[in-house]
């Protein structure tokens, strides 16, 4: 798995700004449960205007086994999926737009030219940033938080892992299902779900 190996190249942790400390997605250490669901917008691949094909939906739980809720997640972002080699110019642009740091732009640019796909290899990553799209009071658009993304290997249009990356740390999810946690198949626009037991909440809750 190059995408794998070539994660561990981001480079170390760093403080998060003051301002980022109660909106960004939890510390990789203080996750207990991650659930990535995986949306493809487009029926039957066809393209829909003013739509961006993928997306996945990050929700992340931070209690102990029994005090999770599953309706109270710590954090939930939806994020959107930016393939390989679309991701040099959108990094050019959000640059442009100081919707990123230079320091910020310059880390993603290393782990995209650290992942350069094999050549023919049907296997491709996919990008995601996550953020928010601000408030009436703050600033406009989408704010990305300041090194918090995910890497999302695909084949065929089927998520082979994720690789979630927080302040340089990283956290892995090897495995996607067809079905929800009570085993029942998704309908569209969702495809696949991935879920991460890192506290012994359920017997055969996650998916790896």
């Amino acid at each position: 798995m190059f995408a794998q190996t070539q994660a561990a190249q981001i480079p170390a942790p760093a403080q998060i700004p003051a301002q980022f400390e109660t909106d960004t997605c939890p510390a990789i250490d203080d996750i207990t449960l991650l659930q990535a669901t995986f949306f493809d917008n487009w029926p039957d691949g066809a393209k829909v205007k003013n739509s961006h094909r993928y997306k996945m939906t990050l929700e992340v739980w931070t209690d102990d086994a029994e005090d999770i809720r599953l309706s109270e997640w710590s954090f939930k972002r939806s994020v959107v999926l930016i393939e390989y080699w679309q991701m040099e110019s959108r990094l050019t642009k959000l640059l442009a737009r100081k919707s990123i740091s230079q320091e910020y732009h310059d880390e993603l640019m290393q782990v995209w030219k650290n992942a350069l796909p094999p050549l023919n290899s049907p296997k491709l990553l996919w990008f995601g940033l996550i953020g928010d799209k601000g408030t009436m009071d703050g600033k406009k658009g989408t704010n990305y938080y300041d090194r918090q993304f995910i890497m999302v290997e695909m084949e065929n249009g089927h998520p082979n892992f994720m690789i979630l990356s927080v302040n340089g740390e990283l956290l892995s999810l090897e495995a996607f299902a067809t079905t929800d946690m009570k085993g029942n198949p998704f309908k569209a626009p969702v495809k696949y779900q991935g879920r991460l037991d890192l506290c012994e909440y359920r017997d055969a809750w996650g998916t790896t």
